[in-house]
């Protein structure tokens, strides 16, 4: 899983964002991105040996101290992980693994009460498959 995470940051950290991409908690005022692993749960797929698949899932958490520029941040990782026109995800390249297109799942937006001034908040959660090659 951390060559999936650290290949999956590079991905997003690009561009105008790219000093705004942390991985679990941070400490930077909003704006920023933060990635937050899930456990992964493990797919044996044959009887011998090791696991050999895991189901990642990232949530990802654009933050702004308005609506609209938490939204932009959430669309420029968003068009980093599934570039337009298709919309199709991108497979991350991994040495000795194989990725699916990263997915979308669900995403949920609403204001973070508890920081001052108050910040918004746009998380979506991120799914693949990673296989040895």
């Amino acid at each position: 899983m951390k060559l999936e995470l650290a290949a999956f940051k590079a991905a997003i950290a690009t561009g105008a964002i790219a000093d705004r991409v942390d991985i679990g908690r941070t400490k930077k005022p909003a704006p920023h991105v933060l990635i937050s692993p899930a456990i992964p749960e493990d797919e044996q797929t044959r009887m011998t040996g090791p696991y050999s698949a895991e189901q990642l899932l990232f949530a990802v958490r654009c933050t702004g101290t308005d609506l609209a520029q938490a939204m932009w941040h959430a669309e420029e990782v968003d068009a980093r992980l599934r570039p337009p026109p298709m919309k199709f995800g991108i497979e991350l390249e991994l040495e000795g693994r194989v990725c699916s297109q990263i997915e979308r799942g669900p995403t949920e937006t609403f204001p973070d009460d508890d920081a001052r001034p108050t910040v918004w908040v746009v998380l979506t959660l991120y799914r693949f498959t990673s296989e040895p090659s």
